[in-house]
């Protein structure tokens, strides 16, 4: 029970710590960017629509809130649940080493190959989304003026043409998530017949029923941990584009100090 109640503070613990790290580092990001928007020159607001501004604000702001602790924090736990239970296993049936290893190099391959297409997907995301608020914008401003010329359809046509757009780049994005998935639960799959077929094939007479199941099972569990944990670090990598986008902003050159020496 004493362990139980342990786990569970212990879990309790660092959830909270995770998220007030990453709120906090959030909220600062925040408040650098608002000073770097409300500081920036006027060439600065002539070549960025609102919708892009807007998009920093609400998308990748939320993504740096909601989505990035969360999905930081299964993340962990799948990686050191991974790495404990790989120990174990060294330590009860080192034969399996083989097979784990395998499993690892594989996991790697994939996530190498997809996210960088996963990454381009959510950069052009964040891109193709900025229009969407400029042009809401736009016609919520000058609604009288469109409707007095007739330009109806034509704005009409031109929020259709974005909302594909990003519906395009978002499809991409989960397509790839998905293309990743599949293939590492396919290596994981067949990983883990061969492991049994080792196992049943050279090692049944020479290892005790219960260690032989217990060594099968434990392969699954990690295998199984080490793919989900490898989908959810490439989700952590895609978020953190979120924040480039908000340092860029954080960053930008102010137009003149607001107190000078002479005043």
């Amino acid at each position: 029970m004493s362990i139980f109640v342990g786990y569970v503070l212990v879990t309790f613990v660092r959830a909270v710590v995770v998220f007030v790290i990453m709120l906090t580092a959030s909220s600062n990001l925040h408040e650098q960017m608002v000073l770097g928007i409300t500081r920036a020159p006027i060439l600065f607001f002539d070549s960025n629509p609102v919708g892009r501004i807007q998009t920093r604000f609400s998308k990748d702001m939320a993504t740096l809130d909601l989505l990035l602790p969360q999905i930081w924090i299964f993340a962990s736990n799948g990686i050191w649940r991974a790495i404990c239970v790989f120990v174990a296993l060294m330590v009860l049936q080192p034969w399996v080493c083989l097979v784990t290893l395998i499993v690892l190099v594989f996991c790697v391959a994939i996530f190498n190959y997809t996210v960088t297409a996963m990454l381009q997907a959510q950069r052009m995301d964040s891109v193709y989304r900025g229009p969407i608020n400029s042009g809401i914008t736009n016609v919520v401003c000058g609604v009288v003026s469109i409707r007095a010329y007739e330009r109806v359809p034509h704005f009409r046509r031109k929020f259709i043409d974005d909302l594909e757009r990003s519906c395009n780049v978002t499809w991409t994005y989960f397509s790839c998530n998905r293309l990743m998935a599949l293939w590492l639960d396919l290596g994981v799959i067949i990983c883990l017949f061969s492991s049994v077929v080792m196992a049943m094939l050279v090692y049944v007479d020479t290892i005790e029923p219960a260690a032989l199941a217990f060594s099968l099972q434990i392969i699954c569990d990690v295998a199984q941990f080490l793919s989900i944990s490898v989908r959810f670090i490439a989700e952590c990598q895609n978020y953190m584009t979120s924040s480039q986008r908000v340092v860029e902003y954080a960053e930008l050159t102010p137009e003149d100090d607001l107190v000078k020496e002479r005043d």
